[in-house]
Formats: C-alpha cells, structure tokens, sequence
C-alpha cells in the first residue's frame, strides 16, 4: 500500500511504495533523496506523534486507508531559532507562440483561377479560419497549463495548511500532558503548603502540648518530667528555622513556576488561534471559477473547429465542381461568401478576444496564487518556528515540573520532625 508524505515548507507530497512491517529510518532514506531534506534533518510527524526511525511503519497504524491520516515532513534547518526560510520553488513562466497570420494571396491553389474572385477568396477563408484556430489553441494549451499550476500551488497551500495543524496538534499533544502534571502538582503542593505552614505557626503550640504531658513515674527523672524535657528543643528550634526559610523559598519557586505555566499556557492559545495570513478556501473557490474560464475556451475551440471545417468543405466542393464544369449550375458562391465574412467576423472580434481574456484571467490568477503561496511559506516558517520554540519551552516547564515533585517530596520528609513533634512522638534528632 503506497505511503503518502506531505512536505510542511514546500507543500509537495511524495507517495511512496512500502509495506506495514517497513521502518521509519528507510522512509527517512528515501525522503532524503525526494525532497532535498537529509536524513538527520528529517522529522516525522503523525497524528501529533514523532515517528521513531527504529520502529517499523506498523507501530503508528500506517499505511493506512483514512484520509485523514496523514505523515508529515519537516525539515529541522527550519525550526532553528533565526534560521533563513527555505528556498521556494520558482514558478516557471508560461507562454504561447501564435502561429504566423495567413497571407492574402497564396498561390498553387485550385481555386486560384476561378473567374469570380469571390470564389479565389473561398482558399484565404480556410487558411484564415485555420489560423484562428491555431492561435486559440496554443492560447488554449497555455491555459491548461496556468490552471494545472494554479491547482498544484493551492493544493501544496493546503498541504502547508494541513501541516500547520499536525504540528499544532502535537504542540497540543505535550501540553496537555504538562497540563495534567500541572493540576495535579498545584494540587499536591496546595495541600503541602497548607499542613506545612500550620505545623510551622503552630510549632510552639506542639511544644506546649508535650509540656503537659507528664512522664510516667518509672522514667520520669529529676531532669526529665515531661514529654518537651524529651525533645531536643534548641535543635528543633534551628530546624524550625531552616525549614521555615526553605518553606518560603520553595513557595516562591512555585509561584514563578505557575507563573511560567500560565505565561505558556496563554503562548499555546494564542498559536492555536492564530491563523494564516491566506485564506486557502477562498482560494479553492477562484480555482472552481478558473476552471470554467478554461471551460469556455474549449467551448470557443469548438466552435472554430466546427467553423473551419465548414470552409474546408466548401473549398472541397467548390474545386470539385469546378473540376466537373457544373459550378454555374450549382454553386453560389456570393451566398457562401456571405456566410463566411460574419463568421470570420465574429472570430475576429469575438470568440478569440474571449480566449485571450480568459488565458489573461487565469494568468492574473496563477501569479495571485504565486504570491500567496510565497506569503504562506513565510507563515509556515514562522509558525512552524514559534512551533520549535514552544516545544522547547513544554520540555523545559515539564523538567521543571519533575524537578519542583521531588524538591517537594525532600520538604515533605524535612518537615516529618514536626509531625513528630504533634503525634507527641520524641523526635529521633
């Protein structure tokens, strides 16, 4: 089952013949000769997921037969803070030679010695009549090309676009799980600060308890009478000091660090809603409209077609006539004559102006789409940079989280002395 690769900066796709026990890293191999990316450069994106190049295509349920499962190529070289965009594809210009207009007189012709010159005129008619058709023919031609350009570039816009979502969606993918380690670190740590800070206000409260708590005579001395004379209280006090500042100090840390989580929290949202300067439906839209221009021009051809095949069969019969002697009995040539010249008129003046305002149209279009696919590269890039730079941000923030877990995890042990102390249990300092 063939593979589809759909390249973020360019917007091309790439389809490639592999199976489901095939391995990423020989997708990577073959990209890297397809798409000018190399192997090192290359990153896979798939429904949000990085592809691991040791791990075979059938570990992410490719290929696959939705399509909407899409897998993405982006190029490392781009994601590079202050990195230059990457090069786009020139769109090559496209024109039409017109063929020579027919001359007036030709000579070698049949008909060239007909006494009435309304009948000499009938050759002039056919090269004429072949000449408009000509000529809306390479315009014809040139407009297929324009409008398969213009579909190419609006498909690799939607390409990019597509693009731009799968690597939102896996920005959205990370943070969400920082999200969760967030809540429930916010919640661990609320609950934390709460039972620490009241041991710490209370502390000498504790300590009054356990002076009311009278020893039992069999271990009670002339030093030692009740539960306090038990408790190293001046090293408690120290410790009590020192738990209190690093109490502080990590309260602060955590309110920087929701700080940064919320700070990121608004640069995710605010990548999430901002959209490309180019709007790639009402650009499908204008390729609908383009299509019919060329549409049109098929209709023209048609038209002149049919227009020089009639002067072609009347040349035909005309000399054949001519040959048998019965031209004065059977052929008006004034009437043929009259039937020509409006039709060469509305050639002239009508069906191939039109071709060439369509071709025009289409050629507008072609560098309008041109532009726009120039203005979406560079939003791609710098999306695709804030991208880099939020991912770099989402690893550092969840490094952060694991680190301020465990610095809570040291406090909570530091802070058993004085749940100690509370339960009336000697403390073992």
């Amino acid at each position: 089952m063939p593979l589809q690769v759909l390249v973020a900066h360019s917007g091309k796709t790439y389809e490639l013949d592999c199976h489901s026990n095939t391995r990423i890293d020989v997708i990577h191999q073959a990209l890297a000769s397809l798409s000018q990316v190399s192997t090192p450069e290359q990153i896979l994106i798939c429904g949000g997921v990085k592809l691991d190049p040791a791990r075979t295509l059938s570990s992410y349920g490719l290929p696959s037969e939705q399509e909407s499962k899409h897998v993405f190529l982006y190029s490392k070289a781009g994601l590079k803070p202050g990195s230059p965009q990457l090069p786009i594809e020139a769109v090559p210009p496209i024109q039409y030679e017109v063929p020579p207009e027919p001359a007036l007189h030709q000579s070698g012709h049949p008909l060239d010695t007909a006494s009435s010159p309304l009948i000499r005129a009938l050759p002039f008619y056919e090269r004429q009549f072949k000449y408009h058709l000509q000529k809306g023919q390479a315009i014809w031609r040139a407009s297929q090309a324009r409008l398969e350009t213009c579909r190419r570039l609006v498909s690799e816009m939607r390409v990019q676009m597509l693009a731009i979502d799968s690597a939102r969606q896996n920005v959205d993918v990370h943070f969400n799980y920082i999200c969760k380690a967030q809540i429930e670190f916010n919640k661990t740590f609320g609950q934390q600060f709460a039972q620490h800070e009241d041991l710490l206000n209370n502390f000498d409260a504790d300590l009054e308890k356990l002076r009311q708590v009278e020893l039992h005579p069999a271990v009670r001395t002339a030093e030692r009478t009740t539960l306090l004379d038990c408790v190293p209280v001046t090293k408690l006090r120290g410790w009590q000091t020192a738990c209190e500042k690093s109490h502080r100090s990590f309260s602060t840390k955590v309110s920087e660090l929701s700080n940064l989580f919320n700070m990121l929290q608004r640069n995710v949202e605010e990548l999430l809603m901002t959209g490309p300067d180019v709007d790639v439906a009402k650009l499908e839209e204008q390729l609908v409209d383009a299509a019919k221009e060329e549409e049109e021009e098929a209709t023209i051809l048609q038209s002149l077609s049919k227009d020089l095949g009639t002067v072609q069969k009347l040349v035909e019969d005309t000399v054949g006539m001519m040959s048998s002697a019965s031209l004065s009995a059977s052929l008006r040539p004034a009437d043929a004559c009259a039937a020509l010249d409006p039709m060469s008129e509305l050639h002239a003046t009508a069906h191939l102006p039109k071709i060439v305002e369509c071709d025009a149209n289409l050629e507008r279009l072609q560098e309008h789409l041109t532009e726009c696919k120039a203005v979406l590269a560079r939003n791609v890039h710098t999306q695709l940079q804030s991208i880099s730079a939020l991912q770099s941000k989402i690893r550092d923030l969840r490094f952060k989280q694991t680190a301020f877990k465990e610095v809570g995890q040291r406090q909570a042990l530091a802070f058993l002395e004085f749940w100690l102390v509370r339960q009336g249990a000697p403390p073992d300092r």
